[in-house]
C-alpha cells in the first residue's frame, strides 16, 4: 500500500538516512516536509533543490529541551494538517570505563539527551495534536530511527547503545499504551508479516526503524576518532533507503532493516521478547 501520510515532520533531515528518506518521501508522493535540523546552509540546500511549496525549514537544537513545546506549536500553527513525525536525529561518541579520567560526563549527557530524552518531549508535544486528528478519523503516525544497537550492544559505544535501548522499550510501551487507550491499532510487525496477517492502523501508528550500521557521518572520525574510515563502514545508504521503504509502505510497526533482522537477534530474539511482553500484558490485566 502506499505510504499514508502527506504531511511529515522530519527532525535531523540535514544528512544521512533523515536526508535519504525525506528525498524518498518527497519523490512518493509526500506533499509537504517540514524538515528540522541545527545546519541552516543543510536546510536552505534542501528547501532550494524542492522549492518552498515542498519543504519547509526549521532550525532548531533539539537537546534544547525546554524550547520543544513552542518549536512544535511554530510548526503545527502554518502546518495544520501534519499527520505523521519521524524523529530520526542521533549523534554516537564512543565510551571507555577502563579509563574513567577519559569519559566526558558532558558529552555522556549530550547523546542521552539527543538520543532519547528529546524524543520524549518531542512526543509529548506533539500526541495531543496527532490524536485529534485520529478523533476526527484522519491518519496519524510516529516514525523512529532507532538501532540493530537496541537489541545487542557492542563494547565502544555503550552509551549510544543504552539510549536506542531505552528508545525501543519506550517505543514498545507507548505503543501498546495508545492500543489500550483506544488509540492505536497496531500495524504489521515483523513475525505478522511473515505469517501473512494485515492488520491496519487504526489510531496513532507508531513505527521503529532498526538500522544496522550504515555509510552516514554518523561514524565520521571528527565525531570518533577510534573509527578509521567510518564513512564507509556499514550498508550502503542507498540500500537501506530502499529496504526500509518497502517496509513503511507495507505500513509494518517494525521495519529491521539489513543484518538487524538475523545478525542484532531479531528473528531470534526479538520477536520472542515481544511474545513474553504480550503475555505479561495479559498477566497484568488480571490484577
Amino acid at each position: 500500500m502506499p505510504f499514508p501520510y502527506k504531511t511529515v515532520l522530519v527532525v535531523g533531515a540535514t544528512s544521512g538516512i533523515g536526508l535519504a528518506l525525506t528525498e524518498r518521501m518527497l519523490s512518493e508522493g509526500v506533499t509537504k516536509i517540514i524538515a528540522l535540523g541545527r545546519r541552516q546552509d543543510k536546510l536552505d540546500d534542501l528547501q532550494k533543490k524542492h522549492g518552498d511549496s515542498k519543504v519547509s525549514t526549521v532550525k532548531f537544537d533539539i537537546t534544547n529541551l525546554e524550547g520543544i513545546p513552542k518549536m512544535i506549536e511554530g510548526v503545527l500553527k502554518p502546518h495544520p494538517s501534519l499527520d505523521c513525525a519521524f524523529l530520526n536525529s542521533g549523534i554516537q561518541r564512543s565510551v571507555d570505563f577502563t579509563e574513567p579520567s577519559s569519559i566526558d560526563l558532558d558529552v555522556i549527557s549530550t547523546e542521552f539527551t539527543t538520543n532519547y530524552l528529546s524524543y520524549v518531549h518531542l512526543i509529548k508535544a506533539l500526541l495531543p495534536h496527532l490524536q485529534n486528528r485520529v478523533k476526527g478519523g484522519e491518519n496519524a503516525g510516529l516514525i523512529f530511527t532507532t538501532s540493530g544497537l537496541a537489541l545487542v550492544p557492542i563494547v565502544r559505544c555503550g552509551n549510544y547503545c543504552a539510549s536506542k535501548a531505552a528508545m525501543h522499550q519506550l517505543i514498545l510501551v507507548m505503543r501498546e499504551q495508545l492500543r489500550d487507550v483506544g488509540q492505536s491499532e497496531s500495524g504489521n510487525t515483523a513475525e505478522e508479516k511473515t505469517s501473512g496477517e494485515n492488520k491496519k492502523s487504526k489510531g496513532v501508528q507508531v513505527i521503529e526503524i532498526y538500522p544496522p550500521a550504515v555509510q552516514t557521518e554518523l561514524h565520521d572520525e571528527k565525531h570518533q576518532p577510534d573509527i578509521k574510515d567510518g564513512r564507509n563502514m556499514g550498508m550502503r545508504l542507498d540500500e537501506f533507503t530502499e529496504e526500509a521503504w518497502r517496509g513503511l509502505e507495507r505500513g509494518d510497526e517494525d521495519i529491521p532493516v539489513g543484518t538487524t533482522w538475523k545478525g542484532f537477534g531479531y528473528e531470534e530474539v526479538e520477536m520472542r521478547r515481544k511474545k513474553l511482553f504480550g503475555e505479561m500484558m495479559e498477566k497484568m490485566k488480571g490484577n
